[in-house]
């Protein structure tokens, strides 16, 4: 479609400068502590885009952009939790195959964890790829990326990826 809606802006929130070097700052809403401004715009944009996707029926949602370093990955994730703390049912794919980092986004990933690129080279199954975030009142589950191979761009274009997405 062309001409689409505004559904909204998210303030862009300033990382603080820490004194540990592996300090890793993630704009995640599990953490209460980040500005109410911020957490209120994810609240009114997870409330337009689920009206939108009640009202057309849609069971699929996917955040992309046409250029690195815009929020992909931020937005879709606090997205994600956002609505699960809603109490409703959600699985959050990490569909980059070049740099995956939902993962990073949560701070839980501790080991290696096999994820999309594994499923669709039938190397595990969904179930056990899936793993569960704990947030308050709903479910939120995610498929990782994992360390890209050569091949995991083009498996995103396949019927194992359609069929994954229609489960």
């Amino acid at each position: 479609q062309v001409n689409l809606e505004d559904y909204g802006s998210i303030p862009y929130v300033q990382e603080k400068k820490r004194k540990r070097k592996n300090y890793r700052f993630h704009v995640n809403l599990l953490d209460e502590r980040f500005p109410q401004i911020y957490l209120e715009e994810v609240r009114k944009l997870r409330i337009k885009v689920m009206k939108e996707m009640e009202r057309h029926n849609y069971k699929t949602l996917m955040v992309t952009s046409s250029v690195p370093g815009e929020g992909k990955t931020t937005l879709a994730t606090n997205l994600a939790i956002a609505i699960a703390k809603q109490g409703k049912r959600v699985i959050l794919v990490d569909a980059d195959p070049r740099n995956p980092s939902v993962a990073e986004q949560l701070n839980i990933m501790t080991q290696k964890e096999q994820g999309l690129g594994a499923i669709l080279r039938n190397e595990i199954s969904v179930e056990d790829a899936m793993k569960e975030v704990n947030v308050s009142a709903g479910e939120l589950f995610v498929l990782y990326g994992t360390e890209p191979e050569a091949e995991d761009a083009k498996l995103l274009g396949t019927a194992a990826m359609k069929n994954l997405i229609n489960v």
